[in-house]
C-alpha cells in the first residue's frame, strides 16, 4: 500500500529564542557566521560588572590647552602635558618650542624625561629645561701628559660638545706650561682650567688671566707652570674646553621612542629611537643619569632599512620590535651584561618570529601579556603551550577587519583602562576586554581571543588611564574624561564646544532565522530584561529585507527615581532601582529571517541590556 504525500502539513513549532549572555562585537565574521550572543554592529557598548551589555557614559571637558595634546604623564605627584609648543607642569606653562607632534617620556629618579623629536627635555616637578643645560661632562681621558697621551676614562656625551682632560704633572714635567687637549679646531665657548693645591683644593684658573688657548690646535699655555701635583699619583691639572661634534646631539634630539630599561630588576636606564636619519639604530644613557648618552653607546638592531618601531619588556629581556624583519625575525631580545672592560653592554641573546609591529604608541603590557598593533590587528607576545618559547598571537580577531582596513593604523594610540586595551583610530575606540576570552578559534594559530567593543564620535589623539578613570586629549587641545557616576542624567551626553550632544548607542543582533531557516516564521511576543538607570530610554527596532522600522519604545515604566537625575518628561516615582522585565506584543509573519535592534539614541537617556528573548511558530515552507 502506498501512502499519500501531503505537502506543507499544518505543523506549527512554538518555541523559545532567549539569550541572557552577552558577549562583544563581530566585526570580522560573515553574518550568517556571528555567534548569537555578539553583535554586528554595536556602538558605544560596553560590559558591566555583571557582563551585561550598557550603554557607554560620556565624555566631559576637562580643561583646553590651546594646542594638540601630544602627551601626558604623572610623576611624583605631578601632572605634566604636552600641549602644541608648551609644556604644562600642573597646569602652568614650563617650557615653549617644542615640537608639534606626539612625544615620549620615562620616569628615572624623581625627574620626568622627555623626547619630542627636536629637543629632549627634563622635569623636575619645579622646571623644565633642555637636557643639554645640565648635561653630563665627561673627563675623556685621566693621566695625560701635558704633551698629551693618557688613558681614555669616558666617552664623549651626545648631549653635549664639552669634555675634560685630566693631567698628571710628574717631577719631570714640572716646569711645563704648555698641555695638549684631547681635540683640535675647539669651538669659541669659553675654557676652564683648574689646578690642585698643596692642601688638594681645587683652584679655578681664568682664561686670558692665567692661561692662553690656541683653538685651532686645541692647546692651552699658562702662564706660569702649575709645577708637580702636590698629591703623590693624582692628577692635579683639569681643563675644560667644548667641540661640538656635527650630529652627535642630532642623533638624540631627533628620537622620540623610549623605554626605561636596564636588567631584569631596573629600569634606571633610558633607551631611545625613532631617528628618522637612523631608523635601526637605538641609543641609551648611563645608568640613573639620563644626563648622560655617550657616543659609544649604541646599536643597530636589525638589517638594510629596518625601523625600530618600539619596545616591550619580556621576562626582563629588552625586546625591540623592528619592520621590515629579516626572515619572520621581527622582535630582537637583548639582555643586560657586563663585558671585559667592566662596560654595560646590550648584546643579542634571542630572536622572536612573528608579525611585524607598526604602531610606535600601540605597546601596552596588560595583565599577563605585552600587546601591539601590527598589519593583521592586535597581536600578543606569549608562551607555546608545547615548549614554553615565545610567540606571537593574535587578539582581535572581531574585530580585524575593521582595523586593518583603517589607512591610519600605524599612527593607533593605545592605552590601558582597567582590564580594556583601548585602540584610538580616527573617531572610534576599540576596547579589548582582557578578562573576556573566547577560546573559538578564529585565528588557527592563537589559543583564544578577547571579546571587543567599539566606541564612536571620540578623537582622541593621546589616551590615559588616572585613578580608574579614562582621559583622552584631543587636536583642538581639548583634555576630557568620560564620567563615571552612572545615576547622573548628564553622564550621558558628549562634550561639544557647540553643546553637548547626545551618544547614539545600540545592540544589533545576528538575523534570527529560527530552528529551520528554510520555514515561514511568525513572531508574536518579544522580551526585554533591562539594567536600571534614573533615566532609562529603550526603543525596539526590526529589520526585514534591509528596512528598519520601530515596533516599542519604553521610558518612564523603566526608570526609576533619583533627585540627581530628575527629568520632567521621563518623570517616575518608582523607586526600584533593581532590573525591569517588559515585553511587546508584535506580529511579524511568514518571514525567513529578521533583524533586531536595541537602541538608545536620546541625549541623557541610558539602557543596559541583560536578556533578550523571543516567542515564534515556524509553519509551512517560506516562499518568497
Amino acid at each position: 500500500m502506498q501512502f499519500p504525500v501531503i505537502e506543507d502539513a499544518p505543523t506549527i513549532r512554538r518555541s523559545i529564542y532567549n539569550i541572557n549572555k552577552f558577549k562583544g562585537i563581530d566585526l570580522s565574521s560573515a553574518p550568517a557566521k556571528i555567534d548569537e550572543a555578539r553583535s554586528p554592529d554595536a556602538p558605544n557598548m560596553i560590559s558591566d560588572l555583571l557582563g551585561k551589555l550598557v550603554k557607554r557614559t560620556g565624555f566631559q571637558l576637562s580643561k583646553n590647552y590651546g594646542g594638540k595634546i601630544n602627551g601626558r604623564w604623572e610623576f611624583v605627584g605631578h601632572e605634566v602635558i604636552h600641549a602644541g609648543e608648551n609644556l604644562f607642569l600642573d597646569g602652568n606653562i614650563v617650557c615653549s618650542g617644542m615640537k608639534n607632534e606626539k612625544s615620549t617620556a620615562q620616569i628615572v629618579g624623581e625627574k620626568l624625561y622627555i623626547f619630542d623629536g627636536k629637543n629632549p627635555i627634563a622635569c623636575d616637578g619645579e622646571k623644565a629645561f633642555p637636557l643639554s643645560e645640565e648635561a653630563y661632562v665627561p673627563t675623556v681621558f685621566i693621566s695625560k701628559e701635558p704633551s698629551g697621551g693618557g688613558t681614555a676614562y669616558e666617552d664623549l656625551n651626545l648631549l653635549t660638545g664639552y669634555f675634560t682632560d685630566s693631567f698628571f704633572i710628574s717631577e719631570e714635567n714640572a716646569e711645563a706650561t704648555e698641555f695638549q687637549l684631547s681635540f683640535a679646531e675647539l669651538d669659541a665657548a669659553e675654557i676652564k682650567a683648574e689646578v690642585l693645591d698643596e692642601n688638594g683644593n681645587w683652584q679655578e684658573k681664568k682664561e686670558g688671566t692665567d692661561f692662553s688657548v690656541d683653538r685651532a690646535t686645541g692647546s692651552v699655555t699658562f702662564g706660569t707652570a702649575p709645577g708637580k701635583s702636590p698629591v703623590s699619583g693624582e692628577d692635579s691639572v683639569k681643563i675644560t674646553a667644548c667641540k661640538v661634534v656635527e650630529g652627535y646631539s642630532d642623533r638624540i634630539a631627533k628620537c622620540n621612542r623610549s623605554i626605561a630599561y636596564n636588567s631584569a630588576a631596573t629600569q634606571n636606564r633610558i633607551f631611545i629611537a625613532g631617528n628618522p636619519d637612523f631608523p635601526n639604530m637605538d641609543f641609551w644613557c648611563q645608568a640613573n643619569n639620563p644626563f648622560y648618552f655617550p657616543d659609544l653607546d649604541y646599536m643597530t638592531v636589525g638589517e638594510g632599512k629596518c625601523e625600530i618601531i618600539g619596545y616591550s619588556i619580556i621576562e626582563g629581556q629588552l625586546a625591540t620590535h623592528i619592520r621590515p624583519s629579516f626572515d619572520g625575525r621581527s622582535i630582537i631580545l637583548r639582555n643586560y651584561r657586563i663585558d671585559e672592560d667592566d662596560r654595560a653592554t646590550f648584546p643579542i641573546v634571542g630572536v622572536m618570529q612573528g608579525e611585524e609591529a607598526i604602531a610606535p604608541r600601540s605597546f601596552v603590557y596588560m595583565e599577563t601579556e605585552p600587546l601591539f598593533v601590527t598589519e593583521r590587528g592586535v597581536y600578543a607576545i606569549t608562551p607555546a603551550d608545547i615548549d614554553g618559547r615565545k610567540y606571537t598571537q593574535n587578539r582581535s580577531f572581531y574585530i580585524n577587519k575593521a582595523i586593518m582596513g583603517d589607512s591610519g593604523l600605524a599612527n593607533a594610540e593605545c592605552a590601558k583602562f582597567r582590564q580594556y586595551y583601548v585602540i584610538s583610530l580616527g573617531d572610534k575606540l576599540y576596547l579589548l576586554d582582557t578578562s573576556q576570552k573566547s577560546y573559538q578559534k578564529g585565528e588557527p594559530l592563537s589559543t583564544f581571543q578577547y571579546e571587543c567593543y567599539m566606541w564612536t564620535g571620540i578623537n582622541a589623539n593621546v589616551l590615559w588611564e588616572k585613578d580608574g578613570v579614562l582621559y583622552f586629549g584631543d587636536k583642538d587641545g581639548n583634555v576630557c574624561y568620560f564620567e563615571t557616576d552612572e545615576s547622573t542624567a548628564t553622564t550621558y551626553e558628549d562634550y561639544s564646544a557647540d553643546g553637548n550632544k547626545a551618544i547614539e548607542a545600540y545592540w544589533t543582533f545576528p538575523d534570527f532565522d529560527g530552528n529551520l531557516f528554510w520555514r515561514n516564521k511568525t513572531i508574536r511576543t518579544v522580551g526585554l530584561q533591562l539594567a536600571p538607570f534614573p533615566q532609562n530610554k529603550v526603543v525596539l527596532e526590526r529589520n526585514i529585507n534591509g528596512i528598519w522600522e520601530v515596533l516599542k519604545e519604553w521610558t518612564g515604566k523603566i526608570s526609576y527615581f533619583a533627585w540627581n537625575a530628575i527629568s520632567w518628561s521621563n518623570f517616575t516615582w518608582d523607586g526600584n532601582p533593581t532590573y525591569r522585565t517588559v515585553t511587546a506584543k508584535v506580529k511579524i509573519k511568514k518571514f525567513a529571517k529578521v533583524g533586531f535592534r536595541i537602541s538608545c539614541k536620546d541625549i541623557d537617556k541610558s539602557f543596559g541590556l541583560y536578556g533578550f528573548s523571543v516567542e515564534y511558530t515556524e509553519n509551512g515552507r517560506y516562499k518568497k
